[in-house]
This record gives structure tokens, sequence and C-alpha cells, in this order.
């Protein structure tokens, strides 16, 4: 089985053993690393193959700047020794990684202390979050329009009702029979 995100492809293995520790792991949208306490990389999902483009085997033992690293002033060892300092979970929104490939792609980064003196990475890619909040307001429009529909034809259908009441009532006082055909013609569109 094999997954495409931009220009790369990365091969997933297909899932035939008894279920693993990582399989929660492998299972989520965000690509999460696991860096050892040298922060090279000791595991890394699915997910963050696709975002970095490259498999777990080619960069497992290997630094996280040699596939990516972040745009502007901001550097990862700077950004990893920051948490391992206040030994908290640091969140920088809006991060812009460049890719080794030469993409670009930006994140929310999430870098939480591991319980070895390593440290665990969670990207969540905008565009996936920008796709999430899409449709999630995509589902709140389609809830209003609908709201609006239901009290629209409300509005419509009571003065109709008005209108076909006083048009019979009408027809009934009417002594010409050609005036008659009027009020049909009333009758008859506002059934439509």
């Amino acid at each position: 089985m094999s997954c495409k995100i931009g220009a790369c492809m990365v091969r997933r293995k297909k899932i035939t053993a008894l279920p693993t520790e990582n399989m929660v792991l492998d299972a989520l949208e965000s690509a999460v690393l696991v860096l050892g306490s040298d922060y090279h990389i000791r595991y890394m999902n699915p997910a963050a193959e696709n975002l970095l483009c490259i498999s777990q085997h080619q960069a497992l033992g290997q630094a996280l700047s040699a596939f990516c690293s972040i745009v502007g002033d901001e550097h990862f060892a700077t950004f990893f020794a920051d948490v391992a300092t206040a030994n908290m979970a640091i969140l920088r929104r809006a991060l812009s990684l460049a890719l080794s490939e030469g993409g670009r792609a930006v994140v929310d980064l999430v870098v939480t202390p591991g319980p070895t003196g390593g440290l665990i990475l969670e990207m969540r890619p905008m565009e996936l979050l920008a796709r999430h909040a899409e449709e999630e307001m995509q589902d709140r429009i389609y809830g209003v329009a609908q709201e609006m529909l239901r009290g629209l034809a409300h509005e419509i259908k009571n003065p109709l009702g008005g209108l076909r009441g006083a048009t019979q009532l009408l027809e009934r006082e009417l002594q010409r029979p050609e005036l008659k055909d009027y009020t049909r013609v009333i009758l008859h569109e506002v059934d439509r």
C-alpha cells in the first residue's frame, strides 16, 4: 500500500501482525516523530514520512535538520534546547519549514519532552487544519441555509393561505361568471 502527498510517494507497510505500541501513532493524521536524547530520529509515523517525503527506514538515526529546516531565524537546535530547559511542551503556530526535496510546509509544531530525555514532535500541517476548518464552516453554512429556507417557506406560506381564503370568499360574492375566471387564476397560482 502506498500514500501520495504532494510530489512524494511513501510506501506503507500493510499491518498483518499483532497490534504494536505504535499502531495508534501510525493511524494519526498528524506527523509524529520521536527523537532520542541526541535529537536524532528514533521513530516517525506514516504521516511524518509523507510530510518530510522520506521513509522511516531512511530517516532513523539521522538529525531532523537533514530533512527539513525552519524558515527564518529560529533553528531546531535552539528550539529543542528551550523545550529541554523548560521541561514542558512548547507550541509554535504556523511555523514555515523548508523540506530537503525543495518543498515547503507550514505546520503547527508541538514539541514535548520525552520520558527518556528525548523529544516527541507533533506536526499538524496547516492545510490539514484549514481543510477541517473549511469542512466545519461548510457544515455551519449548510445548517444556517436550511434554517433560513424553513423560515422563508413559513413566511411565504402564511400570506398565501390568507390570499387563498380571501379569493374563495370573493368568488362566492361575484355574480358574473367571467369575473370568477380571475379568481380561479388567483387560486391556481396560489396553489402552485
